[in-house]
């Protein structure tokens, strides 16, 4: 939930679905699939981009302590 919030506020930032879509270089489809419930499960690589995106530090998006 909290990463579908996320989205939601890059979103925001971005203006768009397709231009978030664009910077993360994945298609609208994927993320609003995913936000919108039609495909609930997701991948870290959409995470990663989306921090790319939002401009997050490639390791400060691991958690701390060498686990999940």
């Amino acid at each position: 939930m909290r990463f579908r919030a996320a989205l939601r506020n890059l979103r925001g930032l971005f203006g768009s679905w397709s231009c978030l879509a664009e910077a993360m270089a994945v298609p609208k489809t994927t993320i609003t699939n995913f936000v919108y419930g039609s495909h609930p499960s997701t991948t870290h690589g959409l995470a990663a981009k989306a921090a790319r995106a939002a401009g997050v530090p490639g390791r400060s998006t691991w958690p701390t302590g060498g686990s999940w």
